[in-house]
């Protein structure tokens, strides 16, 4: 099974970013009115490049319908190998992909 990362904030450059630091440059040489009046207060604050707790859900929610459709092909005898980067979401990426998702017997 391959997998991309789940819901993330913003890399770090892109356009939003660069959005967010030109609105603080121009904090009292703009005065925004109307609909863009919360600009004159408002300010960038969501992280970069970090797996958000959504995103976490998105991919154990993965995992689990990886496991219905596919259980039948695992073999309890061999090992799984996870490969991933060292980037903290990857690895967040991975962890969450790998819980076990199974129903637990009481």
């Amino acid at each position: 099974m391959l997998s991309r990362h789940g819901s993330r904030y913003p890399t770090i450059g892109i356009n939003v970013q660069t959005f967010g630091q030109k609105v603080a440059n121009l904090t009292g040489k703009f005065k925004a009115r109307g609909a863009l009046s919360f600009l004159n207060d408002w300010k960038y604050q969501l992280g970069a490049e970090i797996l958000v707790p959504r995103g976490r859900q998105e991919l154990f929610e993965s995992g689990v319908l990886h496991y219905y459709q596919y259980a039948q092909l695992y073999n309890p005898n061999s090992k799984i190998i996870a490969r991933t980067t060292t980037k903290d979401r990857m690895l967040k990426v991975s962890a969450s992909s790998c819980s076990d998702p199974s129903p637990k017997a009481t």
